[in-house]
């Protein structure tokens, strides 16, 4: 399971869609560490209140191995 903290609210909405469709997703996302691929199910996707004119969303998947 992995947690991603990110401002992309594009992303958050393609995660939430697959969410509710129950299929699964592969994510593109940029860590400290550089670009990171991560495919599986979507668990959660969920604003979080950092900054009101810019939310920073957690988004947790479930990875497919």
């Amino acid at each position: 399971m992995t947690t991603i903290q990110t401002l992309d609210r594009t992303l958050a909405l393609r995660c939430k869609r697959a969410c509710a469709e129950g299929r699964s997703i592969t994510v593109r996302y940029e860590s400290s560490g550089g670009w990171n691929r991560l495919t599986g199910m979507v668990q959660s996707v969920r604003p979080l209140k950092v900054n009101r004119f810019k939310p920073l969303w957690e988004i947790t998947i479930v990875d497919q191995r």
